[in-house]
């Protein structure tokens, strides 16, 4: 028997499936030993999720074979993968929000006595799965209560529950503080000591570094190697995702290649547009003037002036508001006090239908909940935002519709079987992508994002940047809430910092300091996520 069976936990040969014609996997072969933390990365479309789907029973692969512990791992459905002790920790923890903590741990083995659930024993059961992951929480508290980062521990607890031999997180970290991703992996390597082993699927680089001992890249749906994290360097890595042909070009989002309104002179001569609108803010007069908007226990009031063409980014700790002041501006959640001016105009934006009416377009930062329309097309999917805004009554065409998409995918390099695919079928950049073109397809004034790039790889983030930039230089205004400091760093004329729900600071981009900033929100330091490691 060969060495790589007998340590392995987990063995990948050869797999393969396709969809519509197209191969998702072509011929993937990895393998995750006992006791290791094994990152898995790859661009948006590489073929991650797919390999996870086939992981966790949700998908069979056509050619290829799997095996756990040197026995083929054939499943059936989600609950097979369970039973065999393969447990996936997603971005989002799968709870029931309105149970307690002592029903959803226990939730799919509940202790019984004749035939009904024993609670004594199951909130006993319950308080000794916490104990192992050092958690002391009130078992009555529902989850809907609890922290990103309290759900995401109580995930990992309930997976030790099950006896769990391989622990998958799906970019379990992305919604996490520095410090809630270190107190995270804290419990991962006591668990990894004791013999599980962890498949880390990310996007931030710096934390495969961090913490896996090795790394497997996927690009176009093939393996493309297996690398210790000690023997590759971020170059070389982001090379490998990208496979290096144009990955200066996309690392830079200077360049100019997208045009938002299809012109062929729009960018030129961006960067001296895009001085003369940051210099003009001085003196012109703001295109809308928020004056204390707000909602009672939603947000605190928030007065500030947006200029044509400026981007302002926001930023805070997780849950300081960023999400709620995006809301309250589209309409999306009716504010109780304030109001807003654009140009002769004075009042409040009261629904998403009246924003759209005054040339605003709104990125939430769930796609998948408030975003894209899962079981319609891509094209469908495309030009909701036009129709709408032309009205139900003036229907686009089929023929435009096919027009608009096939420019649109080109120019956003959007990859995807066809224009009349389910949009779920799509990796979340490509989704992300096709949200954006929805909204540039009606020339926006005001664009407002609330984490347009989180999970999203860095080339994919780099063409998004790129695509901000221009819609800059073309006088649209910008309203970007981020997590990545660096990322508003990149795009931003002024920076807006919340706390508790409240604005505590707006000032120009030349006076931002990260480091103060995180003393100031109590965070650990900002750490390049990119740079320090390419």
């Amino acid at each position: 028997m060969r060495q790589e069976s007998v340590d392995s936990l987990l063995r990948i040969h050869r797999v393969s499936i396709g969809f519509q014609g197209v191969w998702a996997l072509d011929r993937v072969s990895l393998d995750i030993r006992k006791g290791e933390v094994h990152a898995l990365v790859g661009e948006n479309g590489a073929g991650k999720s797919t390999l996870l789907n086939i992981l966790t029973g949700v998908h069979r692969p056509d050619q290829g074979r799997v095996y756990l512990e040197n026995h083929p791992y054939n499943l059936a459905s989600p609950g097979d993968a369970l039973k065999r002790g393969v447990y996936t920790v997603f971005q989002e923890p799968n709870f029931i929000p309105g149970m307690t903590i002592a029903e959803n741990l226990t939730l799919f083995s509940p202790p019984t006595r004749l035939g009904l659930i024993n609670w004594r024993r199951a909130r006993r059961q319950a308080r000794a799965i916490l104990q192992k992951v050092g958690l002391e929480l009130d078992l009555s508290r529902q989850l809907n209560t609890l922290s990103v980062a309290e759900q995401q521990l109580l995930a990992v607890a309930r997976a030790i529950s099950h006896n769990a031999k391989l622990l998958i997180l799906d970019e379990a970290t992305t919604n996490l503080e520095c410090h809630e991703v270190e107190r995270l992996f804290r419990l991962i390597s006591s668990l990894v000591r004791q013999g599980m082993s962890v498949l880390f699927v990310t996007h931030h680089l710096d934390q495969v570094f961090d913490y896996a001992s090795r790394i497997s890249v996927l690009r176009n749906g093939r393996c493309v190697g297996t690398f210790a994290s000690a023997d590759i360097s971020g170059q070389e890595l982001v090379q490998k995702m990208t496979g290096g042909i144009g990955c200066q070009r996309e690392l830079h989002p200077s360049g100019s290649s997208f045009r938002p309104n299809f012109s062929s002179n729009l960018c030129s001569n961006a960067n001296a547009n895009a001085n003369a609108n940051a210099n003009a803010n001085q003196v012109k007069k703001p295109f809308m003037v928020i004056d204390g908007l707000g909602k009672s226990n939603y947000l605190k009031p928030v007065s500030l002036n947006l200029y044509q063409g400026e981007v302002l980014g926001m930023t805070g700790s997780l849950g300081a508001g960023q999400t709620e002041l995006c809301r309250l501006l589209y309409g999306a959640c009716k504010a109780d006090f304030g109001k807003v001016r654009m140009g002769n105009q004075t009042g409040r934006i009261s629904s998403p239908r009246t924003a759209i009416r005054h040339g605003m377009a709104f990125c939430p930062e769930n796609r998948n909940v408030s975003g894209i329309i899962a079981e319609l097309s891509v094209r469908e999917n495309l030009i909701l935002a036009l129709q709408a805004k032309r009205g139900w009554w003036l229907p686009i065409t089929r023929r435009r519709q096919v027009s608009l998409v096939n420019r649109l995918v080109d120019e956003l390099q959007i990859k995807m079987p066809g224009p009349d695919c389910p949009v779920h079928q799509l990796s979340g950049g490509n989704q992300q992508k096709v949200l954006l073109a929805r909204w540039l397809i009606t020339m926006p004034k005001l664009f407002i994002l609330d984490e347009p790039t989180r999970g999203i790889d860095i080339v994919t983030r780099a063409q998004i940047i790129k695509i901000l930039k221009e819609l800059q230089v073309r006088g649209t205004s910008i309203v970007m809430a981020s997590s990545d400091l660096n990322e508003l760093v990149t795009i931003s004329d002024r920076i807006l910092i919340l706390k508790n729900r409240e604005k505590v600071l707006e000032l120009p981009i030349e006076e931002f300091d990260p480091k103060a900033l995180s003393e100031m929100l109590g965070q650990a330091s900002v750490q390049t996520q990119i740079a320090a490691k390419c």
